[in-house]
């Protein structure tokens, strides 16, 4: 039986792992059009590049970031700096939400006593790389991430967690989430489209 929670979190899921498939995507992309800029106006050690928006109704524009512009694509590699704050995020969002609200939701729907009896391996071991990332700079330690059971292999005691879209498939694949999509060329990869979000909660 599918309860209308599990469906809603199996939707949020698929969303959350869209924006960041998404993101990464436009990571890549974002780092080719600073190359060109790079090239076509070279920088100093001291350069900056900004992130700023014209709110409505102001003439000069709002700057909320800035860093070294001779860092930026280093920052933006595949995997690197921005592409890991973006699978921290991802993973932190995940966790938050599931032990939020949607546990406790589909605990009440299924009619168990509590909501600790709605605990895949799977949850559990994110719980625990979420620990290591809020609260330990995201450096995996035995205490937390070493003890995973199912994605004791993301990780390594002592180093960066470091959650890759290759993962996030890893993920979706354990919640019955993902399917086979149309056969691309070889430069294809990544997360395959989501068709239906309805299986059961693995045990």
């Amino acid at each position: 039986m599918t309860y209308q929670s599990e469906i809603e979190w199996h939707e949020r899921l698929n969303q959350l792992a869209f924006a960041f498939g998404l993101a990464t995507r436009g990571l890549a992309i974002a780092s080719k059009e600073y190359s060109t800029t790079i090239n076509s106006a070279p920088t100093t050690n001291k350069s900056e590049t900004y992130l700023a928006i014209r709110k409505p109704g102001d003439v000069p524009v709002t700057v909320y970031a800035r860093w070294h512009s001779c860092e930026l694509l280093d920052l933006m590699i595949p995997d690197g700096p921005i592409a890991r704050e973006l699978g921290r995020q991802w993973a932190v969002t995940v966790d938050s939400l599931w032990d939020a609200s949607y546990r406790h939701r589909i605990a009440v729907e299924a009619g168990l006593p509590s909501d600790k009896h709605c605990g895949p391996l799977i949850m559990a071991d994110l719980r625990r790389i979420r620990n290591d990332i809020v609260h330990h700079r995201g450096i995996a330690t035995e205490r937390n991430s070493g003890k995973c059971e199912l994605l004791g292999h993301w990780i390594s005691v002592a180093e960066e967690i470091v959650i890759t879209e290759f993962m996030v498939v890893e993920f979706m694949e354990l919640w019955g989430l993902t399917n086979f999509g149309p056969i691309f060329d070889g430069a294809a990869s990544g997360i395959n489209t989501v068709l239906k979000v309805n299986p059961q909660i693995p045990n």
